[in-house]
């Protein structure tokens, strides 16, 4: 049951992301300003946790050079995500980011390192066909954003190549919270070159803004990460990762409560396909470990 509690508090605190960022971008604060705080308050909370459960953080020249390399690919993830916040509805992005489950089947298969199943083509296909729902509103009413689309997408892209890498051989003994406190460096100096070179902010203009930032890099970042790799080692990654699905539900209602969010049926039921395919994948052992980390 801790595993199981400890799956759904970290899946309350992504599933609340979508619309906590919203609400931080209508205080007037921006993407840029935003990602450059939360993901260096995140590193140091990371490491500070590292260093005080005297985790073991030594990695072989080959290993930080992957968890760089996959930090690169997440500054991708993080950004698209936040830039697709806003053209759609927070839970509408999260189920979008999710299809990176079944883009990272399709690359096992590619690659060789998984052979080509029935199920998990099926399951694939599930996904896709959930995927055209979900964007495709034949009355046009309550169409959702193309953009928003595109780039929720595109971050599921991103996801995809980075949950991939990390699911080699190389990072497999590597603790969870070790690889995050490796993998945010790369971000985290890119968001604040990034905040630098667009003349937005380095620092929160408000006590609100300045809130925003500590939730959503203390629970949403830091905190959630910590509570999964905790889980993970109670009930196992596949375990961990369906309760996991229930993200999107969260974020649906978190949206609807905090900002009025409202999602056509055709999109509801096409979420619910792609949810469905991504249970049926996890069961079927699509892929053999799965990476949740922080948003």
């Amino acid at each position: 049951m801790k595993g199981i509690a400890l799956v759904l508090a970290t899946s309350l605190f992504y599933g609340l992301m979508p619309a906590v960022t919203q609400l931080s971008f209508k205080t007037g604060l921006s993407i840029e300003t935003m990602l450059s705080n939360r993901y260096l308050i995140a590193l140091a909370a990371t490491w500070a946790y590292i260093f005080a459960t005297r985790a073991d953080f030594r990695v072989t020249r080959k290993q930080l050079a992957l968890l760089l390399a996959v930090g690169v690919s997440y500054i991708g993830v993080a950004l698209f995500i936040n830039m697709s916040y806003l053209y759609l509805p927070g839970a509408m992005t999260s189920i979008l980011v999710f299809m990176y489950v079944s883009m990272v089947v399709l690359m096992e298969i590619v690659s060789g390192r998984e052979k080509p199943k029935a199920m998990k083509l099926l399951c694939v296909g599930i996904s896709l066909a959930g995927l055209v729902m979900v964007v495709y509103d034949p009355s046009g009413a309550g169409a959702l954003s193309v953009p928003g689309i595109l780039l929720a997408l595109a971050a599921g892209t991103c996801y995809a190549i980075y949950a991939f890498a990390l699911g080699g051989t190389v990072t497999k003994n590597l603790d969870s919270i070790v690889l995050i406190g490796y993998i945010l460096i790369i971000p985290t100096i890119a968001y604040i070159v990034r905040c630098w070179q667009s003349a937005e902010p380095m620092l929160p203009e408000s006590f609100e803004q300045v809130m925003y930032i500590l939730a959503l890099a203390m629970f949403c970042t830091f905190i959630g990460s910590v509570l999964f790799c905790k889980a993970v080692k109670l009930i196992g990654s596949g375990n961990a990762s369906i309760i996991n699905t229930v993200e999107p539900v969260i974020a649906y209602f978190g949206g609807l409560l905090l900002l009025g969010d409202t999602l056509n049926l055709t999109a509801i039921i096409g979420g619910c396909i792609i949810i469905a395919a991504i249970i049926l994948l996890n069961i079927s052992d699509g892929i053999k470990e799965s990476v949740f980390l922080d948003r």
